[in-house]
């Protein structure tokens, strides 16, 4: 990791203690039948025209099939302008 990638991150977390970054709690859902859970996290940063959306999944007993245990999707949304 780079300097300049250290900056971002270190700003992302100034702005998120000073309140200009929006992170609501983490919504999860529970699939205990299948031994899992889906975890759904948002973001956004005031002034900017997108917002971030992660999905994360895990299925702990995937891996007895050969199967992947983890998967996950992140987003960037066009927030709408001129509303």
């Amino acid at each position: 990791m780079d300097n300049a990638a250290l900056a971002v991150i270190g700003e992302g977390f100034t702005q998120l203690v000073e309140g200009v970054v929006s992170v609501p709690p983490r919504m999860r859902v529970d699939i205990r039948l299948h031994d899992g859970e889906v975890d759904l996290n948002m973001a956004y940063i005031t002034g900017k025209h997108s917002f971030a959306i992660n999905i994360a999944s895990g299925f702990q007993k995937n891996c007895l099939q050969q199967m992947w245990s983890y998967s996950w999707v992140s987003l960037s949304m066009s927030v709408p302008v001129n509303w």
